[in-house]
């Protein structure tokens, strides 16, 4: 609107001074024969500072309606110039004052989603020796028969499949889990958000041992087991989570004490 009317205004001035530039051919050009002597005489004086020579161009400006005109025109065209930027610059600040308020609304969702997600918990059982003979070979392992999973969140979780591994010996954790079986959840299984609500899972492989390694085991410090449940909430987005524990004692016994690696404690 405020260019509109800039526009409509400059229009208004040209068709005005237009009308009233028009004269007689025999006056302008008396007035241009009137004007010469007056001329020659200004040229032969001395030179006339900055600002009367610019005095000069105003009083000369003012009385020529073209030149005043083209003036106003510049003057117009500068504003409209000026006014164009303005517009410009506040259009960038409400572009980027817009997305800084998406940005925080979708943090915000994210947020009041992550609120509603559920929170995974697992309990391992004491760790197991087992040995026997097959295919007439001995052989000794040590095994978790089984996870207690328990839900703390909000909504249900729907676990598809469970990774697990050990790591045995006095050297920390390697950098990155490396899981060594896997166990898949019945179809349309899911872990209701209570915590008295602890299903079961079996686990029904074991860490083989060599001569020796059960004993370094009983000692502690010797034993790691570690897992991830693969799970989805209820949007349907899947998630991980990890856990790692270290069968060391506690004073009363041997037991699984939790170990918070951050690469075997991974969320996502």
């Amino acid at each position: 609107m405020l260019i509109r009317a800039l526009m409509a205004v400059l229009l208004l001035a040209g068709f005005a001074f237009a009308q009233s530039s028009q004269s007689p051919p025999k006056e302008q050009h008396q007035t241009a024969t009137q004007q010469t002597p007056a001329a020659s005489a200004e040229e032969k004086q001395p030179p006339k500072s900055f600002g009367q020579s610019l005095a000069i161009i105003w009083a000369r400006t003012w009385e020529d309606p073209v030149a005043f005109f083209t003036f106003a025109l510049a003057c117009l065209t500068g504003a409209l110039v000026v006014v164009s930027l303005m517009q410009g610059y506040f259009l960038l600040r409400a572009d980027r004052t817009a997305r800084l308020a998406a940005e925080a609304a979708d943090s915000s969702a994210r947020a009041a989603i992550a609120l509603q997600l559920p929170l995974i918990r697992i309990k391992p059982e004491k760790l197991e020796r087992l040995e026997g003979h097959t295919c007439g070979d001995d052989f000794e392992e040590c095994s978790v028969s089984s996870v207690i999973i328990s839900n703390l969140g909000s909504t249900r979780a729907f676990p598809t499949e469970i990774l697990y591994g050990w790591n045995l010996g006095d050297d920390v954790l390697p950098k990155e889990p490396s899981y060594r079986y896997s166990e898949r959840f019945p179809i349309n299984f899911f872990i209701e958000p209570d915590p008295k609500t602890t299903p079961r899972k079996i686990l029904t492989m074991g860490m083989p041992l060599e001569a020796g390694q059960w004993f370094q085991i009983c000692l502690g410090n010797y034993c790691w087991f570690y897992c991830a449940l693969l799970y989805t909430d209820f949007m349907g987005e899947p998630h991980s989570h990890g856990f790692c524990w270290r069968w060391a004692s506690k004073g009363t016994g041997m037991e699984w004490i939790a170990d918070n690696t951050p690469s075997y404690n991974r969320r996502t």
